[in-house]
């Protein structure tokens, strides 16, 4: 499966960061929230 993902930025700081998520596929768009933390200079899911 080959997609792109876009990223939108709702909210962000220097511990935190809060994302809207979209995945466009071929007969629909999955959009998702995510919230990634700063871990020691890496972003990750949390």
């Amino acid at each position: 499966m080959n997609y792109k993902i876009n990223t939108i930025i709702v909210q962000q700081s220097a511990d935190y960061m809060a994302v809207i998520v979209i995945m466009p596929f071929d007969d629909f768009i999955k959009t998702d929230h995510a919230t990634l933390v700063n871990d020691n200079g890496k972003r990750r899911v949390s």
